[in-house]
Parts: structure tokens; sequence; C-alpha cells
């Protein structure tokens, strides 16, 4: 898809304010699992955690550049702790989220509650559902399990490698992550299969031979996936304008690419996903069509990592 520098340009998928004219990958809290379909009950610590904490508080609120520790390790803290600001408010009532104030921040504040939070917008009815049915079953302490890092959006069909793929590890990538254990073996091929992962419109736009994309981007398995991991195929690409038009829509290929030269709207965009019946549909307005600059294997400027099927 693009010679072998950089990282793929991939879509901002962001979770934090509908703000627009924010480049493609600013977002706090961006994340493979903010718009991760609620399956109740599932009401523990962990299962939170992993549902609201990790996709919309931790950037923020992670024990040092906040009051509050949002952590999970943190989160059994909670549980009838004065709000720091707003006392003698309790951040969580256990068994009663209408006078939990973390819950209301998050939903609809009222006039004595201060912003919402995230700032601009709130967590989606998911993740709300998640926090409400957390703090009513008493907010349990986690049981031990650990808080999945990898996107648990379901089995996804890879297949067979392509030819262009190979199931042996390269020997530059160690110990990498790699959802499918597939990895591109063809150098810079010509090909739309080539290189996922990596800035193929920073790339594209230094060879003057290459095609010039205003969209490009792969949808990887695992938050963590590696460059030159095979991404995800099938997965529906939905780009619409700020007035909830399409703009453009395209279906990843067989290593989890996809492409458009279609113009980014000037006001910006937005993006939803769909795979398997599941959909992600992000929540803030981005303007740049490149963001796997940003949303690599460990992820940079608040990205917590790859793009990931829903």
């Amino acid at each position: 898809m693009s010679a072998r520098t950089g990282l793929i340009a991939g879509l901002a998928l962001g979770a934090g304010a509908l703000v627009s004219g924010l480049p493609g990958c600013t977002d706090i809290g961006d994340s493979p699992l903010v718009w991760a379909p609620y399956e109740p009950p599932a009401a523990n610590t962990c299962e939170v955690a992993r549902k609201v904490f990790i996709p919309y508080c931790v950037s923020c609120h992670n024990g040092t550049a906040q009051d509050v520790d949002l952590r999970p390790e943190a989160l059994a803290a909670l549980a009838n702790m004065t709000s720091p600001g707003y006392s003698p408010m309790l951040l969580v009532v256990p068994g009663d989220s209408a006078s939990s104030l973390l819950y209301r921040k998050a939903v609809a504040p009222g006039p004595d509650d201060g912003d919402i939070m995230p700032p601009g917008g709130g967590i989606p009815d998911s993740a709300a559902a998640a926090l409400k049915a957390w703090i009513d079953a008493g907010a349990p302490a986690c049981e031990g399990e650990p808080v999945p890092l990898v996107f648990p959006g379901g089995p996804i069909a890879f297949g067979g490698p392509p030819a262009e793929f190979t199931a042996k590890r390269p020997t530059w990538a160690g110990s990498a992550e790699c959802a499918p254990e597939q990895w591109w073996n063809l150098g810079d091929e010509g090909t739309s299969l080539m290189h996922p992962g990596h800035d193929c419109i920073d790339c594209h736009a230094r060879e003057g031979d290459a095609p010039k994309f205003t969209f490009a981007g792969t949808i990887h398995g695992a938050l963590t996936d590696m460059d030159d991991c095979r991404g995800a195929p099938g997965v529906k690409v939905e780009i619409f304008d700020t007035n909830g038009g399409l703009v453009t829509s395209a279906t990843t290929n067989r290593a989890g690419n996809f492409m458009s030269k279609v113009a980014v709207p000037a006001d910006g965009y937005t993006v939803r996903l769909t795979y398997g019946g599941r959909t992600r549909e992000m929540r803030t307005v981005q303007t740049d069509g490149a963001c796997n600059s940003c949303h690599g294997p460990v992820g940079t400027n608040d990205a917590p990592g790859r793009v990931v099927v829903p």
C-alpha cells in the first residue's frame, strides 16, 4: 500500500469532545475499547474499567495529573469517597448511581455538579449503562481477572494468509504482537495489501509515482498489533460529514487496508465501522484522514494504540 515508512494512515476514531478542527490523533481517550458494546450484567470493577475508565478517564485521571485516580487498581477506593472540590458529595454511593457524582458528571451534571466529563459530551450510552450497572450493583471490587488490553469484540474471520503474507514471524518483529500471526513479506511491492500499519498517506505524498489518498488506513485485530501485521478484512468503513451525510465508504481488503481519494470535508468528518453486526462510531469531528501516525502499536499524542475491528 505504501513504501515502508511510518505507520499507515488510519482513521481518527476519537472518543473525546465533539470539537471541529482537531487533528486526527489528539483525542484524550481515543481507544478501540470506547465503542465496545455493553454486554450486561458484567458489573464488576474489571469490566467497568475496560468499558468506561480506561477508554474515557485514565488518560487524565492517572494518579498524577488529576486529584481523582481512576486507574483500575484505584477503583475500589472510590466507594463513599468525598469528591474533591464538591464536598460533601460522594463520588460513588454503592447501590445508588443517581446519587453518585461520578455517574452524574458522566451523563448529565446538575447545576452543582460542575462540567460534564469527559469534556465536551460525556460518555456514550453503552458506557453509561456499564457505569450505572457497576454502581447499582454496589461498586464491587475486581475479582482478580486482568483488564484486557486487546479489544474483545469477538472473532475475526482472518482466514488463511494471502499469498503476500506469511505466518512466520519476521526477525525484526521479536516478540511483537500480531493478532492473526500473519505478516506482510513482499517488501515495497506495489499493491493495496502492502504494509498494513504504516503511514501510506505520508509516504505516498513523498513518492512521485504513488497514488495520492485522502483517507487511508488499516483496521487491526488487536490494540498492540505491530507494523506489517495483517489487519482485519471485511470491515465496513463509512465516513460522514458534520451534517451526517455520507462522504464515502469502503471495506477493508484482505490485509485490513482501506483507502479513498474523496476530498476530506472542510469542516471535518466522523466515522462508523461495521463488522459482524457490531458497529463503532467516533464522537469527535476530525479534519485529517491520516491517523495511524498516532495510532501505532503503543500510540502517541494520547492515542492508546491501533484502530481495531468492532
